[in-house]
């Protein structure tokens, strides 16, 4: 009966180190608004070429022409979709080939991503990261 339960015990504290390792690494692996310049505010119009309402963070990329009439592919983030719920965002939100304006938090390394503050959708609806649209996003979590 004893190796039983010494058995059992093991098995336990072994499944038990097993969640807490997959847990750490998700921890580890999730980062926060740093990479975005609090500092600078960009404003750029496009066309949506893919929207993903997703954890851990919803996601647009979006087609800009710019003002030399080359085009870049730009890639906006946005808070988790519970976050983005409650500001008015949904599934339905975007589709592919939606004219937006986009304000962001450039990343800081020049790399074509953007923090969400707000968005103007085709209709002039205005969506942002806090209620009412824009304002700086959530605290890092």
């Amino acid at each position: 009966m004893t190796r039983i339960l010494a058995r059992c015990v093991r098995t336990v504290c072994f499944g038990g180190a097993l969640a807490i390792g997959a847990l750490a690494s998700q921890a580890l692996g999730h980062h926060s608004f740093a990479v975005f310049d609090q500092s600078r505010t960009l404003t750029l119009t496009g066309v949506v070429k893919d929207y993903q309402y997703t954890n851990p963070h919803c996601w647009i990329d979006a087609i800009v022409t710019n003002a030399d009439g080359t085009v870049t592919t730009w890639g906006f983030e946005g808070g988790p979709p519970a976050m983005m719920r409650n500001m008015g965002w949904t599934y339905h939100s975007l589709h592919t080939g939606d004219k937006i304006t986009v304000t962001s938090h450039p990343h800081r390394d020049g790399q074509k991503i953007g923090s969400i503050m707000s968005l103007v959708l085709p209709s002039g609806q205005v969506l942002g990261r806090r209620p009412g649209g824009g304002g700086p996003p959530p605290a890092a979590h």
